[in-house]
């Protein structure tokens, strides 16, 4: 695989995004155990929200544009 283009990290990190919130509906606590059979906290759930996190940062770095300001300064008043 070569290196991504924003665009296209993007697009690859909407995807991450969307298939952990697929695999996250099969992993809901219902009371000390996961729906999966897991003992709460479920390691597969905490993996999944960890990745899931990961992408949004990474997208939210990539798809944020700098601000530059403008600053007008008054001339002098005498």
């Amino acid at each position: 695989m070569g290196v991504l283009s924003s665009a296209q990290f993007a697009a690859y990190a909407r995807g991450q995004i969307r298939t952990a919130d697929v695999i996250l509906t099969d992993h809901t606590a219902q009371g000390p155990m996961c729906s999966c059979g897991r003992v709460v906290p479920c390691s597969v759930a905490l993996a999944v929200t960890r990745r899931r996190a990961h992408f949004i940062d990474a997208l939210a770095r990539t798809v944020a544009r700098p601000v530059v300001g403008r600053v007008r300064v008054a001339p002098p008043t005498r």
